[in-house]
């Protein structure tokens, strides 16, 4: 064999934010496996972004032994090539490392932080579809409030602390209210927002003093509820409501996000065998690790953790999403998922019930493929995503969003009719993005770290590869880079 090409993907570039796709990134190596490895014949080459521009370059150092992949200066915390960042939309951020100090089974693992951060522009003044209850009234009700006429009052002639109950009709996220006011005006007014009107909690609003005669707007908060709650005085002498409340609205926003996700997707080369046959017998475990996660200002209904399994049947593109709850914030629940001919969720493979705990599961592949679909014919694995998902989120802050940050110890998946043959190489996060060619008879490919290394990842690594005889790829190499 005199020449064989060698794969690796993306090039990624490091932003503010975390990492993004590129380009694609090929090394070309040009030699038998028993010549030596110069400079005349390795190097890799790509639409680099770097910082003179961003043009086409071929990299010139080619020191002995393999470059890299994604290396650079600019991205020095990409250890996973081997793999590519994975996002459902633009409304969500990612950034991906590798960390050698949090691990299940002596590997490395990819630490994955996921925000969302689209800030919803959807909010718009409603009033409410009715009043629920209220403390009473004297002649004129509190639906006056409702009624968008600013020329008609409540009134109650009792000396207390009157509140109120809208309601709006649905559940809407609610950002802020605002109340219209007369000669007299309301004052510690505090506001809640609930879904159950008999149990309100903690105020979102403590003791507002809306200052003027007209409109006037409360200050802003976020929370999602169908009711919202006044409890008032006024600046009228005993707080009787006199001339002082006309009219009130809440600025909400009824729009949902559904799932948004993002995470790492392994390229669908980057296995074994070239075709991962569900014939085969594939088996996949898969160790999660939740390490923080929180709505910040904002809020999300639920998370969770995913493995989707992209399948290939003939022009038949299926999916097979494992899914593991978190259950130590938010409302998880297996409603939020709602299958499709060609996407089907297994609920429940583990549930996220504790921090900082690595949890695992292993599914047989071809027996949930029977499962849902029926005989496997010709099926195979295209690709493998790991994923954080939020379940409705919204963000009433740019820099303070909701977040996920996981820890996905390395998948697995091994042929059972293979003799438990593994096709992702070395755990899938440790190798450096080389893809074993199952043709070229390369009977191992291994991959470590060495003692100079950070411990997320310097650009120091040992490769060695050793060829299978039978193929006439002669008897092996090693080759070592050093930063």
């Amino acid at each position: 064999m005199t020449s064989l090409t060698v794969v690796a993907k993306p090039l990624l570039k490091y932003t503010s934010v975390g990492f993004q796709e590129a380009s694609t990134v090929k090394d070309i190596w040009n030699e038998s496996f028993e010549g030596s490895l110069t400079a005349k014949n390795h190097y890799w080459y790509g639409r680099s972004l770097g910082v003179a521009g961003g043009s086409a370059e071929r990299n010139n150092t080619l020191d002995s032994g393999f470059e890299e992949v994604s290396s650079s200066s600019l991205n020095p915390y990409v250890n996973l090539p081997s793999w590519f960042l994975y996002q459902d939309s633009s409304d969500i951020t990612i950034m991906a490392r590798r960390v050698s100090n949090v691990h299940y089974d002596q590997s490395y693992s990819a630490s994955v932080e996921t925000k969302y951060i689209k800030v919803s522009t959807n909010f718009v003044w409603q009033t409410p579809s009715a009043i629920h209850s209220s403390c009473g009234y004297t002649g004129s009700p509190p639906s006056n409030t409702i009624d968008d006429n600013t020329a008609t009052e409540w009134k109650h002639d009792v000396i207390e602390s009157h509140w109120v109950i809208y309601d709006l009709g649905q559940a809407y996220y609610v950002k802020k209210i605002r109340v219209y006011c007369g000669v007299n005006r309301l004052d510690d007014v505090c506001v809640y927002v609930s879904n159950d009107p008999q149990n309100f909690g903690s105020p979102v609003i403590d003791f507002w003093d809306p200052p003027s005669q007209g409109w006037n707007e409360s200050p802003a908060f976020f929370k999602k509820g169908r009711y919202i709650k006044l409890v008032f005085g006024t600046t009228l002498k005993e707080d009787k409501i006199d001339r002082a409340f006309y009219e009130f609205d809440a600025y909400v926003d009824a729009s949902e996000a559904g799932h948004v996700s993002g995470g790492l997707q392994v390229p669908n080369e980057y296995f074994v065998k070239k075709q991962v046959y569900l014939s085969n017998n594939p088996s996949m475990a898969s160790a999660l690790f939740l390490d923080d996660a929180g709505p910040g200002t904002g809020l999300c209904e639920a998370y969770y953790l995913l493995v989707d399994v992209e399948i290939q049947n003939g022009t038949s593109t299926l999916h097979i999403v494992y899914t593991a709850p978190v259950t130590t914030l938010g409302s998880p629940s297996s409603g939020h998922f709602s299958n499709t001919t060609t996407v089907k969720y297994i609920y429940g493979v583990a549930t996220i019930n504790q921090w900082d705990v690595w949890k695992t599961f292993t599914r047989n592949i071809r027996s949930d493929y029977q499962s849902i679909w029926g005989p496997v014919y010709n099926a195979t694995i295209g690709r493998v995503t790991i994923k954080n998902d939020f379940f409705n989120p919204k963000v009433n802050s740019e820099t303070d969003t909701p977040f996920m940050k996981t820890n996905y110890d390395a998948v697995s998946i091994k042929l059972l009719s293979y003799g438990n043959e593994e096709e992702l190489v070395n755990g899938s996060f440790e190798a450096p993005g080389w893809v074993k060619v199952q043709e070229w008879k390369l009977a191992v490919f291994n991959y470590t770290k060495d003692s100079s290394d950070s411990k997320q990842g310097a650009t120091s690594f040992f490769m060695n590869v050793t060829g299978d005889t039978s193929g006439g790829s002669g008897s092996g190499f090693n080759a070592t880079k050093h930063g």
